[in-house]
């Protein structure tokens, strides 16, 4: 039996300035039967003094946010960090937040795929 999956995007891959916090939008996911998103920081030409801290949080009511994970990405020039993160069916939203990355902007992006039906 085949499962139905829905693409999500919590973040559209963009830049992250240095010393601001980029907070995504809260996604719906209460109808679906979870999720994976996968979370990439890249650095520029001149990496970061220190490197980004990227987040996924979730919620019961979309305005209560609570940490799920975090990681913090590498420091070197150009370099690419990328994680995979598993949402269980019991979440009902998520978003991402990126932070603390100083002197130099980071482009970050988190998107995925959620289970809508088994």
């Amino acid at each position: 039996m085949a499962t139905t999956k829905i693409d999500i995007t919590l973040e559209a891959s963009s830049s992250n300035a240095a010393g601001a916090t980029k907070t995504g939008t809260g996604v719906d996911v209460s109808d679906e039967y979870g999720a994976i998103v996968s979370v990439k920081v890249t650095n520029g030409a001149t990496g970061p003094t220190i490197a980004c801290l990227a987040k996924i949080q979730v919620s019961n009511d979309n305005s209560a946010w609570f940490e799920f994970w975090e990681a913090r990405s590498a420091l070197g020039n150009n370099e690419v960090s990328e994680w995979a993160v598993a949402i269980p069916a019991a979440v009902q939203f998520i978003r991402s937040i990126f932070d603390e990355n100083t002197a130099q902007a980071v482009t970050v992006e988190v998107i995925g795929s959620s289970i809508s039906a088994v």
